[in-house]
């Protein structure tokens, strides 16, 4: 689990075996955790981009999990896709099957780090209060699909629920929708489920005129990421999307230079300067990025606020 960069990774595995190898005193499933530890360990405790990390005397290391990855476009269009089980709508019978499925999908999933089944249950059954509280006529709703495992057990094997893509794009289409979530149980992922849902979802989101269907993932997720390409998607930068990568660089480059102080941990010249000169990629690129925002203001058109903050930041750091 690496995310690509100018001569430097980012190593995922090695950040969520790091989270694993501790025991959380509280978790609130979803939405964050707390992990008992000192402030010196803290300060050298390696952090998932994203996650919001403070310090709290009580809890030790209270975070709070913020999911950020790419996001994709899929063009509506007929495909030709064998699907190995019965795909078809989703009905308000199909509840508890889909509890049960939601929980065995999504277990082990790092956005839902230290959660229980009885939590994922929980937290699959509030996903499914929302998506059924939407009109019997709501696209999303008609759209959306599940998949039932042959041999008439009637046991649900994957999904794909959709919801309005509200924010998720800079300029989406006047009724753009996104895939949230699709997921497919162990067993039987990589036989072909997940592209026969979305075959699905795309046939009758091309019957029902629309043209865009947007999608993303957790930037760890490389499994969905490669799905995600191999679908035929196109990837759209967003400011949001890469803003998290700045400031965990940030800190990545204070926390290895505190592990080399108090621990001995040495930052090698060759790996510092890597370090360095991604973050000042990754500066130039959200200054190109903001620009492209709305909101953006084209009177300060000329400014690089990143680059600037970049810099004043590794200057500073020179001079202690």
């Amino acid at each position: 689990m690496t995310e690509e960069t100018p001569e430097w990774t980012i190593d995922y595995d090695a950040i969520i075996a790091g989270h694993l190898a501790r025991r959380p005193s509280r978790v609130w499933p979803g939405l964050g955790f707390a992990i008992p530890m000192s402030m010196e360990e803290w300060w050298g405790f390696q952090r998932m981009p994203g996650w919001k990390y403070e310090y709290c005397l009580r809890l030790g290391a209270d975070t709070k999990i913020r999911p950020f990855g790419p996001h994709f476009r899929i063009p509506v269009e007929r495909r030709t896709c064998s699907a190995p089980c019965e795909i078809r709508k989703v009905k308000w019978k199909d509840i508890p099957a889909l509890r049960r499925a939601f929980a065995q999908g999504f277990a082990g999933y790092t956005d839902y780090i230290y959660s229980t089944e009885k939590q994922l249950l929980r937290i699959g059954g509030q996903i499914l209060r929302q998506f059924f509280a939407r009109e019997r006529g709501d696209l999303c709703r008609q759209v959306s699909c599940l998949a039932i495992e042959p041999g008439g057990s009637g046991r649900v094997i994957g999904a794909a629920l959709l919801a309005p893509a509200i924010g998720m794009f800079r300029r989406p289409p006047e009724s753009a929708i996104q895939l949230q979530p699709v997921f497919v149980v162990p067993g039987w992922r990589r036989r072909g489920v997940a592209n026969a849902l979305v075959a699905e979802v795309l046939r009758r989101l091309w019957n029902a005129g629309q043209e865009t269907l947007v999608s993303g993932c957790s930037d760890y997720n490389v499994v969905s990421k490669q799905w995600h390409l191999a679908f035929g998607v196109t990837e759209e930068l967003r400011y949001y999307a890469r803003r998290p990568l700045f400031y965990w660089m940030r800190n990545e480059l204070w926390r290895r230079e505190y592990l080399e102080e108090t621990r001995g941990i040495p930052l090698e010249p060759l790996e510092r300067a890597k370090l360095e000169r991604w973050f000042m990629a990754l500066a130039d690129e959200l200054d190109a990025l903001e620009r492209e925002e709305p909101w953006f203001d084209r009177g300060a058109a000329g400014r690089c606020l990143y680059r600037e903050e970049a810099s004043r930041y590794l200057v500073r750091k020179e001079k202690a």
